[in-house]
């Protein structure tokens, strides 16, 4: 831990040998407004807590950054007077009331930390030398370490910003690819890995290396989901090109609808039988809706997502998106879009929000609606 000489500030104070200030090397002027934004971003690197950036708000508080005249801000430059006299009662009211003894543990971690240099007195008091008048030193806690390293800090502020902007990017595609695999995803051993991913994808540790790992894997998963789904329209193709839908050919070449004939009977048997109107096509859009025109029902959901494309992935990342807002379990969510296809599950998304101040339990009335329709049972949400 660094301190100064007390008798150099002695002989400063009496005009014998020239002030320090003077002496230390030059910085670009930095407005005090500047200096804690900076550092927050760096926080981590510097090895800082947040109460270390509490008790250096403290100090720079300090600063004599005021014109006399104007009481306007001013940059902070090398001729102003950078050590902080003010005693510990007086930091620790600028630090919410910090306790003396957690305030002297953090002036000691900046210390460690380069950032200022105790300038400690014989008896280890923090009061001004004066010359005239003038105040020309004082004993207490230097902070030009910290403004001879403002450029550093910035460089380094600039490259962490950068690298986590990329990391936001990277952990936002790979959801996307997870969410749309969660769609497709069938079986309990596809759904329990994409729901472990989401787990790492949580963590605040991750690198650009680790997340581009992700999604090569989540990448080669969609990759081969969309080449089986190629190979089962060839197969279906090429067996209705083997098999047309010709009246004229030969029984052999025609697949069995039934395995067993059924008896031969009237066609009432004897009962007065009244056939049900099939459903037609505008009942049958309603019940599965195309997930685009269901997003252009959707007022509701639009309104919280006004920028969201309406691609098949787009509105799946709004339901899953929405659902952890509602704190809906995802493997609720992922069951729902199995079970009542995705435009369904958007217009039920909607009406939750639509009614939220009213429903309680958005978890246990969707698990409802998801039974209703199951069911068949007459809903007028959908």
């Amino acid at each position: 831990m660094r301190h100064e000489n007390p008798a150099t500030l002695y002989r400063v104070a009496t005009g014998v040998m020239p002030c320090d200030q003077k002496d230390t090397s030059g910085f670009a002027p930095t407005m005090r407004g500047e200096i804690m934004p900076t550092l927050r971003v760096v926080r981590r690197q510097l090895g800082l807590s947040t109460g270390n950036l509490l008790v250096l708000g403290a100090l720079l508080s300090h600063l004599p950054c005021r014109d006399p005249k104007t009481g306007a801000e001013r940059p902070i430059t090398p001729d102003m007077m950078l050590v902080v006299f003010a005693g510990n009662r007086a930091l620790c009211d600028r630090a919410n009331g910090m306790d003396e003894r957690v305030l002297r543990r953090h002036i000691g971690r900046l210390t460690e930390a380069g950032l200022v240099v105790r300038r400690s007195s014989a008896s280890g008091k923090r009061f001004p030398l004066k010359r005239k008048g003038t105040i020309v030193d004082a004993f207490g806690i230097d902070l030009s370490p910290l403004l001879q390293r403002m450029e550093e800090l910035r460089e380094m502020a600039k490259q962490e910003t950068e690298l986590r902007e990329e990391i936001r990017n990277l952990r936002a595609r790979a959801l996307a690819i997870r969410a749309n695999l969660a769609t497709q995803a069938v079986c309990l051993e596809e759904r329990e890995r994409l729901e472990d991913i989401r787990r790492v994808l949580r963590r605040t540790g991750l690198t650009p290396q680790d997340l581009g790992k992700v999604i090569a894997e989540l990448q080669a998963a969609s990759d081969a989901a969309v080449g089986l789904a190629d190979t089962d329209q060839f197969s279906a193709a090429t067996e209705a090109n083997n098999y047309p839908k010709n009246p004229d050919l030969p029984n052999q070449h025609r697949k069995p609808v039934m395995h067993q004939m059924t008896p031969k009977m009237s066609a009432s048997d004897g009962q007065n039988v009244r056939l049900e109107e099939s459903l037609n096509i505008e009942d049958k859009k309603k019940k599965n809706p195309d997930p685009e025109e269901a997003w252009e029902r959707c007022e509701e959901l639009r309104s919280f997502y006004p920028d969201i494309d309406p691609t098949p992935e787009g509105v799946v990342k709004v339901i899953y998106d929405f659902g952890r807002m509602l704190n809906v379990n995802e493997r609720t969510l992922i069951k729902a879009c199995h079970s009542i296809g995705v435009g369904t599950m958007l217009r039920a998304m909607d009406h939750i929000a639509k009614n939220a101040a009213r429903i309680a339990r958005p978890e246990r009335y969707l698990d409802r609606m998801i039974r209703d329709v199951e069911t068949g049972v007459s809903i007028g949400w959908a």
